[in-house]
């Protein structure tokens, strides 16, 4: 149903949004997509967990106390992953002879962007957007679900492949299974989606920060 709307809405404001008429019609189009299926998504969530929890977002992790700890848990986290990134890109380089994807899968489409108003409106979707809910739904929802029943370990790798599996992505599937994994094991030793935010927008920053510069 979440799919299905999506695609109606999509149609219905192409021709409203169109590039030729419009050059901003891509990039805003693409953010109503995307926001309109988040918020539907969340809406289920917040139904399906409301009569079992007073406070349903604090339920899915939404919990800012220590903030600042938890920022410098997220920023910390994702720096020791993206070290870990680069030697296994370096190691997959010299093997495969070619280079890692960066687990988007809309690389062509943000790449492709040359106006600030174009960059602004990618900015908020990938680094702003993406993180608060991605995080609601696969960590807060989807991971806290699967450890209710499993241990951490095969908890973080069901998780991780349905976050990859998500994006429709094969040539990316192992590197967003790896971004996964990284973002469930921050949930999983803070309890909170805060530093998984943190992390995932800084990794989407720098991916958007790569095509346009590759772009350029």
């Amino acid at each position: 149903t979440v799919v299905a709307g999506g695609l109606i809405t999509t149609l219905a404001l192409q021709r409203v949004l169109s590039v030729d008429q419009w050059p901003l019609g891509q990039p805003i189009l693409m953010g109503i997509h995307y926001v309109l299926l988040s918020i539907v998504t969340v809406a289920v969530i917040l139904y399906r967990i409301r009569p079992h929890a007073e406070r349903p977002f604090h339920a899915l992790g939404l919990r800012l106390r220590n903030a600042f700890s938890l920022v410098g848990f997220g920023l910390g986290g994702y720096a020791a992953f993206l070290a870990l990134m680069l030697i296994v890109a370096l190691v997959a380089g010299r093997m495969l002879g070619g280079t890692m994807p960066l687990g988007q899968t809309t690389e062509e489409i943000i790449g492709s962007a040359q106006s600030p108003g174009e960059v602004a409106i990618y900015f908020v979707l990938v680094c702003v957007l993406a993180p608060f809910f991605e995080e609601l739904i696969f960590r807060g929802y989807v991971y806290a679900g699967l450890r209710r029943f499993l241990p951490p370990r095969t908890a973080i790798m069901l998780g991780a492949a349905a976050f990859a599996a998500v994006h429709l992505n094969a040539e990316a599937f192992l590197v967003l299974g790896l971004i996964g994994a990284m973002l469930c094991y921050l949930y999983e030793r803070s309890r909170s989606l805060l530093p998984g935010m943190v992390a995932h927008s800084l990794h989407n920053g720098l991916v958007l920060a790569i095509m346009l510069v590759q772009s350029a």
